[in-house]
């Protein structure tokens, strides 16, 4: 994706840069406007000023979904699938949970509204059905916070199955040991308006 002097104060001052392929972590002090960026990239907000290309197959998973808490699991994934005109999908997704030894935790949940999960289970289940659409670019915005070690190793691997599959992903994340994962991590620096690449992987220059 390439930003071409996008504003939006205070969080982004004129930006312009190329946010490598693979995976890449943007870091930034509380407050900076990691969030604030991300909601610009995916088209949240679009009132920022400048231009944004490449972002055209995003899919974002944001901290705070706005679906009503008395929605049970399944029906959100239903919802979800319909919006992406997905058929037949119960298979599909069966299959893919399968990949990641899901399929009982799933089981156990689908019937339970989104609100009676804990945050980690909440949080884990919409990732998992975010990574289930196919997408250029993935965002997360914490996308680790309060998922149990279980959780985070089903995360993690289906980040590396995307990255194997030519996608991309931008996250940010408080917690950096999850990182420790990806070899090719690339590093953007949010700070005081302003993107700074950190470091690019040599396989993910383009």
């Amino acid at each position: 994706m390439k930003l071409g002097r996008v504003s939006y104060p205070p969080s982004l001052k004129e930006v312009t840069l190329t946010i490598p392929r693979g995976i890449t972590y943007l870091s930034g002090s509380n407050g900076a406007g990691k969030s604030t960026l991300l909601d610009c990239l995916s088209g949240v907000n679009p009132a920022y000023e400048g231009t944004i290309l490449g972002n055209e197959s995003v899919v974002y998973l944001n901290q705070q979904l706005y679906f009503s808490p008395r929605l049970r699991a399944r029906d959100f994934l239903d919802f979800i699938c319909q919006l992406e005109g997905i058929k037949a999908y119960e298979q599909l997704f069966n299959a893919f949970l399968k990949t990641y030894d899901w399929v009982e935790t799933y089981e156990s949940i689908q019937n339970k509204q989104v609100g009676k999960l804990s945050g980690g289970e909440r949080r884990c289940f919409f990732f998992i059905v975010i990574c289930f659409l196919e997408r250029e670019w993935y965002l997360f915005d914490e996308p680790f916070a309060g998922v149990d070690e279980a959780g985070k190793k089903v995360m993690i691997n289906m980040m590396k199955a995307l990255l194997r599959q030519g996608r991309n992903i931008l996250l940010t994340s408080h917690e950096k040991e999850p990182l420790r994962d990806f070899e090719a991590l690339n590093v953007i620096e949010l700070t005081e308006g302003t993107l700074i690449l950190k470091s690019v992987h040599k396989n993910h220059t383009d």
